[in-house]
């Protein structure tokens, strides 16, 4: 697992929201990885447990940064394999995200199927109990949209409920989590669809103080 890790860790470190390799090594029988990591920074996971909902133009950032690092990674043509709050680390100081964790990364072959339990069984899509196989794009979709769905509702995925969106105020950001977040992959939107979502391009985020 962990050679595989600094494999795609190496691909990733040139990505601007994806955390970079610094060096590795082996010693003995232990293999060691040395990553950047920002002074004032927490996972998303502990962000939402200390702040509850975010605000929206946090929201926002963090989201836009980390859909814009999945487009990178699948231009090198792999995906991380595993997006959840835990492996989003949040810059405190400029609100900045960056995926880490590339354990369970892999290469893809657009719509083909994949037959392997990896990742976080509460972020995998509806498909893979209904069809014991995903496909690494529009997986990578539906997680995005329960970290989405998370910030913006303050309930854990397990617990979710389709009504829990309802709940959401804004109708944009309301529509965006509807059209991720359906059972049928071959409906979820494009990563690059997601993008550029009006709700995503509003650019005033980039500029103020979050």
């Amino acid at each position: 697992m962990v050679i595989r890790e600094d494999h795609f860790l190496e691909l990733a470190s040139d990505i601007e929201n994806c955390i970079r390799l610094l060096e590795w090594k082996h010693v003995g029988p232990h293999h060691f990885l040395v990553m950047e990591r920002p002074v004032n920074c927490s996972d998303l996971h502990q962000v939402i447990e200390e702040f509850g909902i975010l605000a929206e133009n946090r929201i926002r950032r963090i989201f836009r940064q980390t859909v814009r690092a999945c487009i990178a990674c699948t231009e090198k043509r792999f995906v991380h394999g595993d997006i959840k709050p835990e492996n989003i680390l949040v810059d405190l100081d400029r609100w900045d995200a960056k995926l880490i964790d590339f354990g369970f990364s892999r290469y893809f072959d657009d719509d083909r199927p994949f037959f392997y339990l990896e990742g976080t069984t509460d972020y995998l899509p509806p498909e893979w109990e209904r069809e014991g196989c995903v496909r690494s794009l529009p997986a990578t979709v539906w997680s995005l949209g329960l970290v989405l769905f998370e910030m913006c509702t303050f309930v854990d995925v397990s617990a979710r409920k389709p009504s829990d969106i309802e709940n959401v105020t804004d109708d944009v950001l309301r529509s965006l989590l509807l059209s991720i977040l359906v059972e049928r992959w071959q409906d979820r939107p494009k990563l690059g669809e997601v993008y550029a979502h009006e709700w995503l391009q509003y650019k005033k985020d980039e500029t103020e103080n979050c």
